[in-house]
């Protein structure tokens, strides 16, 4: 551009431009950002920086996350600098995705513009919002695996294949995997898993097509739990028969789950006031035997059935009666 003599300055226009005047003629500089974060949670709240030339730092700004009619946007900020806009990253109300970015600048009739994208090598122009998880609405489960609990978080995918998102229960020796349902993309939900191994702490960890799904912390009081308690229990007696004999002596195998082969399990016998105990062997972890006490001893025969509960520990385990 050739300008004419006399004294030159800058002077301001709207929408982000820049113009240099020289006499009679002038050149105008378009506010450009070239780079940004390259990932962030769908549950927003980090920071997202956009950097860039010639922001105008009296200007409100607004950091937009858009896919199609999908838009999620931030508070205003004013730029921290001519080279720099930091928002907060907003929430992604729907399925994770690669979203484009649009930078916008408030101009001087309150209208917002975006600015002119001017990407660097490498810069792509969109961010990666990923999925994160905060935690379960329950920390305990029977180790059968007959519950479902319910997990939160953000960007779970809707359209995702059945089978895509598992809960993996683990412990250092043991692990069991469950098929998680979207219900949206703010909540999962997940079957307890049949524990077949001594019922412990378990941690509890969201993936999604065998790639494990960040957590995240939040201030969550119902969905708060992460780690997750396997709780043992017993069904049944295996082979019941009609009555056993009052001289004691018959096997009974019980039909458990969860057990700890170290631990001693007893069996409660009761009619009443009347209690007779006798221990109890484990099998393995679904397995528990015990004998039936002499019950004819000193006790009658009539009277009715007899209760029978499994103690360990000088709790009763739970007796789901299935």
């Amino acid at each position: 551009v050739s300008c004419g003599g006399g004294g030159c300055g800058i002077v301001c226009g709207g929408g982000g431009q820049r113009a240099a005047v020289c006499g009679l003629c002038s050149i105008v500089f378009d506010a450009v950002w070239d780079s940004v974060a390259p990932a962030e949670p769908a549950s927003g709240g980090l920071s997202l920086t956009f950097t860039g030339f010639g922001f105008d730092t009296a200007a409100n700004h607004d950091c937009v996350l858009r896919v199609g009619d999908r838009v999620a946007r931030s508070a205003q900020v004013r730029p921290v600098s001519n080279m720099a806009v930091v928002c907060v990253s907003p929430r992604w109300n729907y399925s994770e995705s690669v979203t484009d970015l649009v930078l916008l600048e408030a101009v001087v009739n309150g209208s917002l513009v975006p600015l002119r994208m001017n990407l660097m090598q490498g810069a792509t122009g969109n961010v990666s919002v990923y999925a994160v998880w905060n935690g379960a609405n329950a920390s305990s489960g029977l180790a059968k695996g007959v519950e479902s609990i319910e997990i939160r978080g953000f960007g779970f995918r809707t359209e995702a294949a059945s089978g895509a998102y598992t809960c993996l229960y683990s412990s250092a020796w043991y692990n069991v995997a469950t098929t998680a349902t979207v219900v949206s993309s703010f909540k999962l939900v997940c079957p307890v898993a049949a524990w077949n191994n001594t019922a412990t702490n378990v941690s509890l960890s969201v993936l999604y097509e065998q790639q494990v799904v960040p957590w995240q912390s939040a201030n969550l009081t119902e969905y708060g739990n992460t780690s997750f308690v396997m709780v043992p229990g017993w069904d049944s007696i295996v082979d019941r028969q009609s009555s056993y004999l009052s001289s004691g002596g018959s096997v009974l195998e019980l039909e458990a789950y969860g057990l700890n082969a170290s631990a001693q399990y007893q069996c409660h016998f009761r009619r009443g006031a009347s209690e007779l105990v006798t221990s109890g062997s484990v099998l393995r972890a679904d397995r528990l035997s015990c004998l039936t006490p002499a019950w004819g001893q000193n006790l009658s025969a009539a009277g009715g059935g007899v209760e029978l509960s499994v103690v360990v520990g000088g709790a009763a385990i739970v007796d789901t009666g299935g």
